[in-house]
């Protein structure tokens, strides 16, 4: 688990190819609810 609390994995694939799956593990209004995450914290 990342320190956003969201999930990813790296893949990889033939020929090189790298593809990272990303889920997030809170909705939209737990992370908004928390400091440094919501739209109004934006500078």
């Amino acid at each position: 688990m990342t320190p956003w609390r969201s999930v990813s994995s790296l893949l990889e694939a033939p020929a090189g190819l790298q593809t990272t799956l990303f889920q997030q593990t809170e909705t939209r209004e737990e992370r908004g609810a928390r400091k440094g995450f919501g739209a109004d914290d934006r500078p």
